[in-house]
Protein backbone atom coordinates (compact mmCIF):
# COMPACT_ATOMS: atom_id res chain seq x y z
CA UNK A 1 0.00 0.00 0.00
CA UNK A 2 1.25 3.46 -0.80
CA UNK A 3 0.36 6.67 0.94
CA UNK A 4 1.53 10.23 0.96
CA UNK A 5 1.48 12.51 3.97
CA UNK A 6 -0.31 15.65 2.87
CA UNK A 7 -1.52 18.94 4.19
CA UNK A 8 -4.92 18.97 5.94
CA UNK A 9 -7.72 18.44 3.48
CA UNK A 10 -5.60 16.37 1.09
CA UNK A 11 -7.26 13.06 1.98
CA UNK A 12 -9.49 11.77 -0.81
CA UNK A 13 -12.28 10.90 1.63
CA UNK A 14 -14.40 13.26 3.69
CA UNK A 15 -14.63 13.02 7.45
CA UNK A 16 -18.20 11.76 7.10
CA UNK A 17 -17.10 8.99 4.70
CA UNK A 18 -14.31 7.89 7.03
CA UNK A 19 -16.58 7.90 10.10
CA UNK A 20 -19.18 5.91 8.16
CA UNK A 21 -16.54 3.34 7.17
CA UNK A 22 -15.39 3.06 10.79
CA UNK A 23 -19.00 2.64 11.98
CA UNK A 24 -19.70 -0.04 9.35
CA UNK A 25 -16.47 -1.94 9.98
CA UNK A 26 -16.34 -1.50 13.75
CA UNK A 27 -19.86 -0.73 15.00
CA UNK A 28 -18.84 -1.16 18.66
CA UNK A 29 -15.68 0.91 18.45
CA UNK A 30 -15.81 3.48 21.26
CA UNK A 31 -16.14 7.06 20.05
CA UNK A 32 -12.78 8.16 21.49
CA UNK A 33 -10.99 5.43 19.52
CA UNK A 34 -13.00 6.08 16.35
CA UNK A 35 -11.97 9.76 16.45
CA UNK A 36 -8.28 8.81 16.74
CA UNK A 37 -8.61 6.36 13.83
CA UNK A 38 -10.37 9.08 11.82
CA UNK A 39 -7.53 11.49 12.48
CA UNK A 40 -4.90 9.02 11.32
CA UNK A 41 -6.79 8.13 8.14
CA UNK A 42 -7.54 11.75 7.27
CA UNK A 43 -3.97 13.12 7.31
CA UNK A 44 -2.81 11.02 4.37
CA UNK A 45 -3.69 10.45 0.78
CA UNK A 46 -4.01 6.70 0.32
CA UNK A 47 -3.26 5.32 -3.15
CA UNK A 48 -4.62 2.11 -4.64
CA UNK A 49 -6.50 0.95 -1.54
CA UNK A 50 -10.14 0.95 -0.51
CA UNK A 51 -11.30 2.98 2.46
CA UNK A 52 -12.48 -0.14 4.29
CA UNK A 53 -8.99 -1.66 4.03
CA UNK A 54 -7.41 1.58 5.27
CA UNK A 55 -9.76 1.63 8.27
CA UNK A 56 -8.91 -2.01 9.08
CA UNK A 57 -5.17 -1.35 8.88
CA UNK A 58 -5.24 1.89 10.86
CA UNK A 59 -7.48 0.37 13.55
CA UNK A 60 -5.10 -2.57 13.93
CA UNK A 61 -2.09 -0.28 14.20
CA UNK A 62 -3.92 1.98 16.63
CA UNK A 63 -4.92 -0.97 18.83
CA UNK A 64 -1.36 -2.31 18.78
CA UNK A 65 0.27 0.95 19.84
CA UNK A 66 -2.41 2.46 22.08
CA UNK A 67 -4.24 -0.47 23.66
CA UNK A 68 -1.53 -3.11 24.21
CA UNK A 69 1.93 -3.31 25.75
CA UNK A 70 3.54 -3.50 22.29
CA UNK A 71 5.73 -0.41 22.69
CA UNK A 72 6.73 -1.34 26.25
CA UNK A 73 7.73 -4.81 25.08
CA UNK A 74 10.15 -3.17 22.66
CA UNK A 75 11.32 -0.24 24.79
CA UNK A 76 11.54 -1.85 28.23
CA UNK A 77 11.84 -5.55 27.56
CA UNK A 78 14.10 -5.52 24.51
CA UNK A 79 11.89 -7.46 22.12
CA UNK A 80 12.22 -6.66 18.46
CA UNK A 81 9.05 -5.43 16.70
CA UNK A 82 8.28 -8.80 15.11
CA UNK A 83 8.52 -10.56 18.48
CA UNK A 84 6.34 -7.91 20.13
CA UNK A 85 3.72 -8.26 17.37
CA UNK A 86 3.48 -11.98 18.07
CA UNK A 87 3.05 -11.37 21.80
CA UNK A 88 0.17 -8.88 21.33
CA UNK A 89 -1.46 -10.47 18.26
CA UNK A 90 -4.22 -12.28 20.18
CA UNK A 91 -5.02 -9.17 22.21
CA UNK A 92 -5.33 -7.06 19.05
CA UNK A 93 -7.52 -9.72 17.47
CA UNK A 94 -9.78 -9.71 20.53
CA UNK A 95 -10.07 -5.91 20.48
CA UNK A 96 -10.94 -5.79 16.78
CA UNK A 97 -13.45 -8.65 17.15
CA UNK A 98 -15.11 -6.81 20.03
CA UNK A 99 -15.32 -3.66 17.93
CA UNK A 100 -16.84 -5.59 15.01
CA UNK A 101 -19.70 -6.89 17.15
CA UNK A 102 -23.03 -5.13 16.84
CA UNK A 103 -23.64 -2.83 19.84
CA UNK A 104 -25.04 -4.72 22.79
CA UNK A 105 -23.78 -8.13 21.70
CA UNK A 106 -20.43 -7.83 23.48
CA UNK A 107 -18.73 -5.29 25.65
CA UNK A 108 -16.60 -2.88 23.59
CA UNK A 109 -13.14 -1.88 24.78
Amino acid sequence: MQFEINAPGACQWTEAQILDAIARTFPSCPHKHARRILKTVSVRRWNDIKLSAVVEQVAGNYARHELTDYDALIDRHGLDPDEARVVVADEIGDILRDWKQRPGSRRAR
